[in-house]
């Protein structure tokens, strides 16, 4: 996992990097904060699998329940931008976004990820490389660098 700062509308935000998770997230008390415009999900409840960090700072898999997601918003980390939805969960306080899987697969052409660096390269706008990297390491369970 590795993590970032970026923004959402402007507004700065703490963002995880979490291959783990599925589905890309937002904190629901973050998109009430800011009042950020919302839509249901048709159909469904869904349920997705994200990591939260438990109270004794150990990882752990919890399987949360979505009925809302953001309209399109501007979304930054350094030089990368984009248009994305979220899906609204309640997620660790530590964190106002999740990137999951369907982040890297959807929105990333060929990622390149440095886990033990915090890096991640892919290609933005015009075929032009960008690297985003993170000013914070993570560590797992067993004490070793994520």
């Amino acid at each position: 996992m590795i993590r970032f700062q970026g923004t959402v509308e402007g507004v700065p935000v703490r963002i995880l990097l979490d291959s783990a998770a599925g589905e890309t997230y937002m904190s629901s008390a973050f998109r009430h904060d800011k009042r950020l415009p919302i839509r249901k999900l048709q159909g469904l409840i869904r349920r997705y699998k994200g990591a939260v960090v438990g109270k004794d700072g150990n990882f752990k898999v919890a399987i949360t329940k979505m009925a809302e997601y953001t309209c399109p918003l501007r979304f930054s980390i350094q030089g990368y931008h984009k248009k994305l939805k979220f899906t609204l969960a309640n997620l660790d306080s530590d964190y106002d976004i999740y990137l999951g899987m369907k982040w890297l697969m959807r929105h990333v052409i060929d990622p390149h990820v440095r886990w033990s660096a915090g890096e991640v390269t892919i290609l933005g706008p015009g075929g032009k490389s960008v690297t985003i990297r993170s000013r914070f390491l993570l560590r797992s369970r067993g004490g070793a660098r994520e």
